[in-house]
């Protein structure tokens, strides 16, 4: 039988086509005939662009400016000397929203905790793992870091050592936040 709830196409022999529209429960048909009225519809299951989103947003309530002072970020990615005789700050100056790095804590804090593109910067969201969770990403500042295109021009720098244990350390203090559902509301704010 045909009624207009399935669209299906079909070309004819000589270049003409012809629209039907499929009955509910005609073979092939992934429409369920005859629902159970008293059942809700199920949701769609969410994407993986809305995971991250929704992981990031609860990553940024369970940073807090307390253990992201006690890590040390501040003092630490401030002060990573460049190959150019200066220090990160000598650019980024006030935690800018293209990379973060500030000397004063609660800057640098608000920058990665409320905006989503600093945030990726140090932190990346594993869909490979369910459900889903926050992990170190190190990939954005080691191909800085390195020169790695398109940050040929880029004074050189590392962060072995102090900054990487400072993230470690906030992101350890992060994760258990989170695992003792004691975070904040989430700070995110794009």
């Amino acid at each position: 039988m045909r009624s207009p709830l399935v669209l299906t196409l079909s070309l004819g022999l000589l270049g003409g086509c012809t629209l039907y529209f499929d009955e509910p429960g005609d073979p092939g048909d992934s429409v369920d005939p005859d629902p159970d009225p008293g059942t809700p519809p199920r949701p769609e299951p969410p994407t993986p662009a809305e995971q991250t989103r929704t992981l990031l947003a609860e990553w940024s309530g369970c940073l807090s400016l307390t253990n992201f002072t006690s890590a040390s970020m501040a003092p630490t990615w401030s002060a990573i000397p460049a190959s150019n005789g200066g220090m990160c700050t000598t650019c980024h100056l006030a935690a800018s929203p293209t990379f973060p790095i500030s000397s004063d804590p609660a800057a640098f804090f608000r920058a990665l905790s409320e905006h989503s593109k600093p945030m990726l910067d140090f932190f990346a969201v594993d869909l490979a793992t369910r459900p889903g969770k926050v992990i170190v990403n190190p990939h954005p500042y080691q191909a800085v870091a390195t020169g790695t295109p398109p940050y040929e021009a880029h004074p050189r720098f590392s962060v072995a050592g102090a900054p990487t244990t400072a993230l470690a350390k906030l992101y350890s203090a992060t994760a258990a936040r989170k695992a003792a559902g004691t975070c904040d509301p989430p700070r995110l704010l794009d």
